[in-house]
């Protein structure tokens, strides 16, 4: 069976958005578990960690 080119293009999309939608869940998680850290406040590591997760996860598709 032949794969049609667009439903790999639909496919890609797919894991794009679901990629995406992971990763707000994590931030909006990391929110509730751990507080906004606020201006006053240091960043705590945990968010250091989610942003180098979120552009690890995001350069992942651009090198494949």
């Amino acid at each position: 069976m032949r794969v049609r080119s667009g439903s790999r293009k639909l496919s890609a999309a797919a894991v794009a958005v679901l990629v995406l939608l992971g990763t707000v869940a994590v931030v909006l998680a990391s929110f509730a578990l751990a507080g906004f850290p606020y201006r006053g406040q240091e960043p705590t590591q945990l968010i250091w960690a989610e942003v180098i997760f979120l552009v690890l996860l995001l350069a992942i598709p651009l090198f494949r």
